[in-house]
């Protein structure tokens, strides 16, 4: 029969006939020669016994099977999501190539429940960050939800909870009480980001951007920076793997949220969102995300 210009004719491969009606086998349909299989029902354990008519019945129900799966029946034919995100030790690590930190973990339980590959590439944050918008079916691991980026995406989560401070060298400068007391100082912040944003409307005008976190450590060791705007996870921990002393570090005022979320292209239907959300509020109410969290963060 034809079904949207697709011609499907197989047949269902029964085991041989001395198995007992105990027994259990699978089925798997195939097509006749020159013709294209629909599916595989090889996962379908049924207790056998052999009229014609059970193997009539066998052959329907292989075939309309077929048919619901095709039509998109739940998700078995959605595309699957493929993920990017910007190295943030230690939520988003880089370990010669195996994805690894706070948020990558949890997107990993989160990829093994949806029964989605977990691939993770890593890109500099602005082509991350414009990933899944020029890409379909793509979502940026990490990404910080604001009101600028909102329509440009689809979001999941939070993955992980986090804020971006203000952060100075101990002996060089004090931490500022408030964002305004730091007005005229030199602040180093990532390129990119929301973060410049928010400085300059709370007046601080001299922002230095910086392509990575790590440029930004290395300025404010050198003292070429007077502050470095950062994640209040992520910062000492770069500060560290740079070889510097992160107990040097004052920690100021928060300047925004930083809960990092997933921020997906607009493509993926919404249903799919919606499923991945539910998993998402799964493992943070059994406390599984808080459980991850503290692996990296003590």
């Amino acid at each position: 029969m034809g079904w949207g210009g697709c011609w499907f004719r197989q047949r269902c491969e029964l085991p041989p006939s001395n198995l007992t009606p105990k027994n259990h086998f699978s089925i798997r349909v195939v097509p006749t020669p020159s013709r294209s299989a629909i599916m595989d029902c090889s996962n379908h354990r049924v207790a056998i016994s052999w009229p014609a008519r059970a193997v009539r019945f066998l052959t329907t129900s292989c075939l309309a099977a077929g048919l619901l799966l095709v039509g998109g029946v739940g998700f078995a034919h959605a595309e699957p999501l493929r993920f990017v995100t910007s190295a943030l030790p230690p939520l988003e690590i880089n370990r010669n190539g195996e994805p690894d930190g706070a948020v990558l973990q949890v997107l990993r339980d989160l990829s093994a429940t949806m029964g989605n590959p977990f691939t993770v590439e890593f890109l500099p944050f602005p082509r991350a960050l414009a990933a899944p918008q020029e890409q379909p079916h793509v979502g940026f691991a990490g990404a910080v939800r604001n009101a600028e980026r909102e329509v440009l995406f689809k979001w999941i989560g939070p993955l992980v909870y986090d804020s971006i401070v203000l952060v100075t060298k101990k002996g060089v400068r004090a931490a500022p009480a408030t964002l305004s007391a730091a007005r005229d100082w030199r602040i180093g912040a990532l390129n990119g980001g929301n973060t410049a944003a928010v400085l300059k409307e709370a007046g601080l005008t001299n922002i230095q951007t910086q392509k990575d976190w790590e440029t930004g450590a290395r300025l404010l060791d050198a003292d070429r920076i007077d502050a470095w705007a950062v994640s209040r996870l992520g910062g000492p921990y770069i500060y560290k793997a740079l070889g510097f002393d992160p107990n040097s570090l004052d920690i100021g005022p928060e300047i925004c949220r930083n809960d990092l979320y997933i921020a997906v292209s607009k493509t993926v239907p919404d249903d799919t969102i919606a499923a991945w959300q539910r998993a998402v509020d799964d493992m943070k109410n059994r406390g599984r995300i808080d459980e991850i969290t503290r692996r990296f963060i003590p």
